[in-house]
């Protein structure tokens, strides 16, 4: 297979099937290897720290990129107190859709991990419905 389509499906496989400290690991050496830095490896290091608690080194990832996830980016905002950050985020990504907890709450992520996501975004400021 080749190497770029390889790095991708075990890339977005990670933090499905690993525990986050591992899947963390996992993705930080798919970034050592991405020649063409790929904003997907640095989404999923994002959300992989984020979940696995690493918050401070997860919003390191995505630095210039909250807009190709921010869902993402306004969870790590309020989780880390920058609730201005995270309420600006909100209103932009609310432009795209009717993004709300309700959707989001379709994520499948286990607990604990989901209610301090969700948790996260309502004081980011999205709306229940």
């Amino acid at each position: 297979m080749e190497p770029r389509k390889r790095l991708s499906r075990e890339i977005y496989s990670v933090p499905v099937s690993c525990p986050s400290q591992q899947g963390a690991t996992v993705l930080s050496w798919a970034q050592a290897h991405d020649e063409q830095k790929n904003t997907d490896v640095k989404i999923n290091l994002a959300w992989a720290n984020y979940l696995a608690g690493h918050s401070d080194e997860a919003i390191n990832y995505m630095k210039g990129i909250e807009a190709s996830a921010p869902n993402i980016a306004a969870a790590l905002n309020a989780h880390l107190g920058r609730l201005d950050e995270a309420r600006a985020i909100v209103a932009e990504w609310r432009k795209n859709g009717p993004f709300s907890i309700a959707t989001a709450s379709c994520w499948q992520i286990k607990e604990p991990m989901k209610s301090v996501y969700l948790d996260d975004l309502r004081k980011a400021g999205l709306p229940e419905k």
